[in-house]
């Protein structure tokens, strides 16, 4: 029965509106036969109302991801294309009137299409709706390990990348009085336009680019940067040394 509980069901566990005469025919398989209605009513009614109540025991947040699932996932949220990265933080971080379930469906699509497909990355493609599709049909309590896989990873990702960063950061505070916070909004502009130079690789190739090496591309550029910087404030203060002994 619990293969048979998707994310559509969960919605209804989600507002409390939980139709059991559904979930009879969907989780139990119950058909509303002559036999069935006189022998098989209560039994199967029992059944799903248990069934259900277990579900509501659960906590989602610590279901495990199950390693068999009919669903694979890349073998790092690192090796998902530049361009299914950035969809995955739109939907985390952004605003969104998707339900739950749909959420998760999403979610979990945008992470796993490249690990369960041959094409490339596309969120308008067919191949990425027949996916989500397929996602949508699996067992709720699978898609939701997968799901929690991803906000761990995902979250473990930001740290590691920003920790990086940061030990590289070259602090100009006129650039940021001036507003140079506004440019962030063209950080993912550069990284492709950047990624086309660096690679020889077209637009279209430069978003399939997996994100660890995107970001391994940026991280040199910034670590140059940082680099070059610490080399002018060394000659700066040696040539204000030499000044002072001249004086």
């Amino acid at each position: 029965m619990i293969d048979k509980f998707k994310l559509r069901h969960l919605d209804m566990l989600l507002e409390g509106n939980i139709d059991y005469a559904t979930m009879m025919v969907e989780l139990n398989g119950y058909t509303n036969t002559w036999w069935n209605k006189r022998y098989l009513f209560i039994k199967s009614y029992k059944q799903t109302y248990q069934f259900i109540e277990y579900i509501k025991s659960l906590d989602p947040k610590l279901i495990e991801l199950n390693r068999n699932c009919k669903i694979a996932i890349p073998d790092s949220i690192e090796d998902i294309s530049f361009s299914a990265m950035m969809e995955l933080h739109a939907l985390k971080n952004g605003e969104s009137e998707m339900t739950v379930s749909e959420l998760i469906a999403h979610s979990i699509a945008i992470t796993c299409f490249s690990a369960n497909a041959t094409d490339n990355f596309d969120i308008d493609s067919i191949a990425f709706k027949q996916f989500k599709t397929r996602v949508e049909q699996a067992s709720a309590i699978d898609m939701l390990g997968i799901s929690n896989w991803i906000d761990a990873e995902v979250t473990k990702s930001a740290q590691y990348w920003q920790q990086l960063f940061l030990n590289v950061n070259v602090e100009d505070k006129d650039y940021q009085q001036a507003g140079g916070h506004h440019m962030d909004k063209f950080n993912i502009i550069n990284t492709i336009k950047s990624i086309c130079m660096d690679f020889n690789v077209t637009y279209e190739q430069a978003w399939q680019m997996s994100y660890s090496i995107t970001q391994i591309n940026s991280l040199s550029k910034a670590t140059s940067g940082y680099v070059q910087n610490q080399m002018s404030i060394i000659k700066e203060a040696r040539m204000n040394a030499s000044r002072k002994k001249k004086s």
